[in-house]
């Protein structure tokens, strides 16, 4: 059996360049890892879902090792997520991950976790 296909997703409000450093520590461990670009799509008419999800639909073909590609996504990246599987080719595999569940303990996704929250616990008023 195959290592599966990771989809970076990126949010649409950042470039795939955020997922990069991510991607290579990925693929150094020998995962098959492809980062979609949103950005062209950002200048599509609407609905702009539908452009947003093409672009991730269009490179799924290519992960098909292990069953399917697995879909990790950032931010507003994740609204996007059950049109990408409804346009998909093939099977998505659920992962049964979700960030909160992903999360390490005090990472401010507990129902509490906004950016105010996080900056008052740091004390630095960094978020």
């Amino acid at each position: 059996m195959g290592t599966p296909g990771l989809v970076l997703i990126h949010s649409p409000l950042v470039g795939p360049s955020s997922w990069q450093p991510v991607a290579e520590e990925l693929r150094v461990g020998g995962l098959e890892v492809v980062v979609p670009s949103l950005v062209h799509a950002l200048g599509s008419p609407p609905p702009l879902y539908q452009a947003l999800s093409g672009a991730v639909v269009d490179v799924l073909d290519g992960c098909r090792a292990g069953g399917g590609p697995v879909l990790v996504v950032h931010s507003g990246a994740g609204a996007l997520v059950p049109s990408v599987v409804d346009a998909a080719p093939g099977p998505v595999p659920d992962g049964g991950v979700r960030g909160r569940d992903a999360a390490p303990p005090g990472a401010g996704v507990d129902g509490h976790g906004t950016c105010r929250d996080r900056r008052a616990a740091a004390g630095d008023g960094r978020c």
